[in-house]
């Protein structure tokens, strides 16, 4: 229950920098994760059911390098 929450909060503040611009491959450094992988872990499908099974694919809008 307790991880659940914390996952809830880190998933909302990953939302959070992402409206404010941040690049999917500053979230994934400070993860040691690659853009992709940051991506995989924290995206939200367009339901927003969970992790979107092709969050590997470009975000030109907030993702420039």
């Amino acid at each position: 229950m307790l991880r659940e929450e914390a996952e809830r909060l880190e998933q909302k503040a990953v939302e959070g920098v992402r409206a404010a611009g941040t690049s999917w491959s500053k979230i994934g450094a400070l993860y040691g994760l690659t853009k992709q992988g940051a991506q995989q872990r924290f995206r939200q499908d367009r339901t927003g059911a969970g992790p979107a099974g092709t969050a590997d694919l470009p975000d030109a809008e907030h993702d420039a390098g």
